[in-house]
């Protein structure tokens, strides 16, 4: 019972924040539309799928590297830590 819990407690969470970052993304979607075609376009729809492709595509990227870097920040605190205990 009390994994369940953690688990439903963590997705619900999760959830919350991807819900967040959807409507963020979405809003960024629709106001750079706007801002490109001010005027509209013949076919808004496949125009903002696009759009909306290209976007998650690069916050999943921007995503990826950030962990990356955090990971290779980790272990150079854990190589530094390392050879310091080694020292002495």
């Amino acid at each position: 019972m009390l994994k369940r819990r953690l688990v439903r407690t963590l997705v619900d969470w999760l959830g919350e924040w991807n819900n967040e970052v959807h409507e963020a993304i979405e809003a960024k979607v629709f106001a750079e539309h706007r801002r490109v075609y001010p005027d509209g376009d013949d076919n808004v729809a496949k125009t903002i799928e696009v759009m909306r492709t290209f976007y998650y595509n690069r916050m999943a990227t921007t995503a990826n590297v950030m962990i990356g870097a955090v990971a290779v920040l980790v272990a150079l605190v854990s190589l530094v830590v390392s050879v310091i205990a080694l020292v002495k």
